[in-house]
């Protein structure tokens, strides 16, 4: 019964995790091509510019790297 819940709880929270993750590379996705259309469109391209551009890919692509793993069950149970 404990380790239902066990399970259970742990499932929650991955899934959480998950969505996080989820609504975060959307947002990082949204902030890079706003600011990347934002640069290019202006008459002026500056290195500070680019360096912004540059650190939000930087971002985005750590998020990737970043992502978190469900958790597996074996059959007796127990967490691996």
């Amino acid at each position: 019964m404990v380790n239902r819940q066990l399970m259970s709880a742990s499932l929650a929270s991955a899934s959480l995790k998950t969505c996080i993750w989820l609504m975060s590379i959307a947002v990082w996705m949204f902030g890079l091509i706003e600011r990347t259309v934002g640069v290019l469109t202006e008459e002026h391209l500056t290195l500070l510019k680019l360096a912004q551009v540059l650190m939000m890919a930087i971002g985005l692509l750590s998020l990737f790297i970043l992502k978190p793993k469900m958790p597996t069950f074996s059959d007796e149970g127990s967490m691996s």
